[in-house]
């Protein structure tokens, strides 16, 4: 309130405010009263085009101080309410509350903890709701999400228990609810993830859109499934009309940095980059985003200079020697980053292919496939060695004795990689 207060006392105008205090939404309001009579306007302002997403007046007796507080109440209530409005398009569309309120609260403060970035107290607080109430839909979806989200980042092994635990979850909450939107969005996740099942992946997206749900969360899916099954225009127009609707959702409008990239528009990526810096400068990921694009480019000097200290940049620096011909310190880099259990597996068999280290590529592909690690990127991987196959045999037949079983193990290598891409296209 007092950083309101000084951006107030300094004349400012709605936009400025809202700079200052780094915030999208504003409430304004002003006071008439005559007598015990009071008139209050309150307004809620979307601070990008300057117009009103709520408003309301109070005709109220305040000549009392029961009057007063009552009035209060009724400001508060009725902002917070509005402010679950605006934001519902941002958050998975939520069923009717259930029977349970206790459940049912133990979810929202899951909820404002996510959003504050307390996460881990995200977890036990769905636990709890579940334990409260086994049958809410709503729980099982968060649930899901949060599992898969946590298998995803490597902190659940065997990969494939995590996502068998939150695609428990999900299909429970559909045969709670089979109308409620996210679960679909979450099961449209996991087919392209786990099953990679892109056709089921979009039937499960464009019935989550039949009911009615338009979450960033469907949209960075959405668009993710498009850009890997190669229609890059369509993944770049799905991102950039929902951000023009929510151009401050910062991490949506990252996905369109590859898609831009991919379609040879290497300055508009650039552009974007620079932008999303400015606008939440001290976030990592944007950072991160920046020096991997300058160093695709082979901006080096640039890469090396936007790298902050304190953040781990091994893999970042290892791709720079790599492109830049240093063998040595790369493959230094690399058994570091092999150490370190939340190293996907993908990235690492990248790594040993630019050292043309072909039989510990096969390894980490190998025991991605064993240990059942979401392997979606696969054909995104492939798509950028041009001449793989050709480049495995050659390596075969590059010693006589042992050539007959390389040449084996690489066929089983080429059905396993079959198998996994049968089913993505569209």
């Amino acid at each position: 309130m007092t950083s309101a207060r000084a951006a107030i006392d300094q004349g400012l105008d709605v936009r400025q405010i809202a700079d200052v205090l780094n915030v999208r939404y504003v409430v304004e309001g002003s006071v008439n009263r005559v007598s015990d009579e009071a008139r209050v306007s309150v307004r809620v302002i979307d601070t990008r085009h300057g117009g009103d997403v709520w408003n309301e007046r109070f005709d109220r007796n305040v000549g009392s101080v029961t009057g007063v507080f009552g009035l209060y109440d009724d400001i508060s209530a009725s902002v917070a309410s509005a402010f679950d409005l605006v934001l519902e398009a941002r958050l998975p569309a939520r069923p009717a509350r259930p029977e349970n309120v206790g459940a049912y609260n133990l979810v929202e403060q899951a909820w404002y903890n996510y959003r504050s970035g307390l996460l881990d107290r995200v977890e036990p607080l769905i636990d709890r709701a579940l334990e409260a109430d086994p049958d809410y839909a709503r729980a099982h979806t968060i649930k899901g999400w949060w599992v898969r989200n946590k298998t995803d980042s490597r902190l659940i092994r065997p990969a494939a228990d995590g996502y068998a635990q939150a695609r428990y979850h999900i299909e429970r909450a559909l045969e709670l609810d089979p109308g409620y939107a996210s679960a679909h969005v979450q099961l449209g996740g996991m087919h392209l993830r786990m099953e990679r099942d892109f056709r089921l992946a979009m039937a499960a997206f464009e019935k989550a859109e039949a009911l009615g749900v338009k979450t960033t969360l469907l949209a960075r899916d959405k668009s993710l499934l498009l850009n890997l099954a190669g229609r890059f225009e369509e993944a770049l127009g799905l991102i950039e009309a929902v951000a023009a609707d929510d151009p401050l959702f910062l991490p949506l409008r990252i996905e369109a940095v590859p898609v831009l990239d991919l379609l040879g528009r290497h300055d508009d990526a650039q552009a974007l980059i620079e932008e999303l810096m400015r606008l939440a400068p001290q976030d990592e990921q944007w950072v991160r985003q920046a020096v991997r694009h300058a160093s695709l480019h082979r901006d080096f000097p640039r890469a090396r200079a936007l790298m902050r200290a304190g953040l781990d940049w091994s893999g970042e620096t290892a791709y720079i020697e790599m492109r830049e011909g240093n063998p040595v310190r790369f493959r230094e880099l690399m058994e570091r980053i092999a150490q370190d259990p939340a190293a996907h597996p993908l990235f690492l068999a990248d790594m040993c292919w630019a050292l043309k280290d072909y039989d510990q590529h096969l390894r980490w592909i190998e025991a991605a496939m064993d240990e059942g690690v979401s392997l979606h990127l696969l054909p995104w991987s492939l798509r950028g060695k041009p001449g793989y196959w050709a480049a495995l045999n050659d390596w075969a037949l590059s010693d006589l004795a042992s050539s007959k079983q390389r040449l084996a193990r690489i066929a089983a290598h080429r059905a396993r990689i079959d198998e996994v891409t049968a089913r993505m296209v569209l």
